[in-house]
């Protein structure tokens, strides 16, 4: 496997109604251009602790946005969390990140491109 393309998407409206829009219509535009087979989106994984900041709760909804974004386009949409993402890889979290590592090498890409090697093995028809 390679990374042969990595992109961001940002939300930069005044209020978030209009964050997750902007957010959706970009993913939205790139999976139609695109055209992926499959689509898995990583999210959090559950805090040990809990919390009542806003942090978690506004990812939940930017991750709901995207989901439902691709969803509308790619019906093998998924989402998982990295536990799940590791065993659906067939692997610990810890090594399918890991195995990752050898492609990216920024925080965030890792877990990007672990999410997309566990729908290369899992969602495959």
């Amino acid at each position: 496997m390679t990374v042969t393309d990595t992109f961001e998407v940002a939300a930069t409206g005044s209020d978030l109604a209009d964050q997750l829009k902007e957010l959706s219509h970009a993913v939205t535009g790139r999976v139609e251009s695109l055209k992926p087979d499959i689509v898995v989106i990583r999210r959090a994984d559950r805090s040990p602790r809990p919390s009542n900041l806003d942090g978690p709760r506004l990812r939940l909804m930017f991750e709901g946005a995207v989901t439902a974004a691709a969803r509308s386009l790619i019906s093998c949409t998924t989402i998982r969390t990295g536990k799940e993402c590791g065993a659906a890889y067939g692997k610990s979290k810890a090594d399918m990140d890991f195995d990752a590592e050898t492609l990216a090498t920024k925080k965030p890409l890792i877990s990007a491109v672990a999410a997309a090697m566990c729908g290369l093995v899992a969602d495959r028809n």
